[in-house]
């Protein structure tokens, strides 16, 4: 009967426990080659342009870290964040991140191509990390970009973790001119009271609502975008996907979009590509890639 046992747990034993080896070998190999990828400078930003929907005009981009894997191709965050955060180096990639979206946007200026606004996630890490504040204005000098020319995409869910605390660092930002947007408006606790306490500039609506369209959405959309132009707020809608929600957002009031209707997330030559023929654009067309 021992015996017999033996053999049982020597066989779950390798039914359990031997994808859970697989993995935990993958998230080893996964942090080793994060940490070779910093030295070799493989991670990038992409950006997704921003369009004004009245009239077909870019006005902007959001900044999206990308990792141009070796052997992988080109990998989304959904892929490597985790692993970014349990090694503890998050909050350098978001301040390398930053830097690295304000040197473009200058550099894209001296080319005389793009003078639009650059928008880049941050972290509740980072914000609250010693010294944000002074980061920012940091940047700005050294990089040279108008503080107007950027700006800071936070989360509801972010806010909760010390009120206080964010509430005065993102004053001090938006005193530097840097814009603040509220990110995925709607999905989170949607408190009113983060629209009359933070020095908001801009409202996100999320994708989830934009990509389903039934009534519910539709209204929850309107309700947004009037609360928005009551509080002199900025309305973007993320994930537009087709003409129909592009025109639905125009006739609702919504000002800006950004989604697969206009365009990808680009790398920066091609977002300068992009620039530069978007200077014909007609109102509503979009750009497939």
């Amino acid at each position: 009967k021992y015996q017999m046992y033996r053999r049982l747990s020597h066989c779950l034993d390798g039914v359990y426990n031997h994808p859970r080896r697989e993995i935990v070998g993958r998230e080893v190999l996964l942090k080793k080659e994060i940490k070779t990828a910093i030295d070799e400078k493989q991670f990038v930003l992409h950006y997704q342009p921003q369009i004004e929907l009245a009239n077909g005009r870019l006005v902007g981009a959001e900044a999206l870290l990308r990792w141009k894997h070796p052997s992988l191709g080109v990998l989304g965050p959904a892929n490597f964040i985790s692993a970014v955060e349990e090694i503890g180096i998050i909050n350098s990639i978001g301040q390398w991140a930053i830097h690295e979206a304000c040197r473009q946007a200058v550099f894209w200026q001296a080319q005389g191509h793009i003078d639009t606004t650059t928008s880049v996630n941050v972290s509740a890490g980072l914000i609250s990390q010693r010294g944000f504040v002074e980061q920012i204005r940091n940047t700005l000098t050294e990089t040279g970009l108008q503080p107007e020319l950027l700006e800071l995409e936070i989360t509801e869910s972010m806010l909760v973790e010390d009120f206080d605390l964010f509430k005065e660092t993102l004053n001090l930002v938006r005193n530097l001119g840097v814009q603040i947007a509220l990110d995925d408006f709607g999905t989170g606790f949607s408190s009113l009271m983060y629209l009359s306490q933070f020095p908001i500039d801009t409202l996100k609506i999320d994708q989830h609502f934009v990509r389903n369209l039934g009534q519910r959405n539709r209204l929850i959309i309107q309700s947004v975008i009037e609360l928005a132009k009551k509080l002199h707020l900025r309305t973007i809608a993320e994930g537009v996907e087709t003409l129909n929600q592009a025109e639905f957002l125009l006739g609702t009031g919504c000002q800006l979009a950004q989604g697969y209707y206009f365009s990808s997330p680009l790398s920066p030559d091609a977002y300068a590509e992009y620039a530069i023929k978007a200077s014909e654009t007609k109102p509503l067309r979009g750009h497939q890639h």
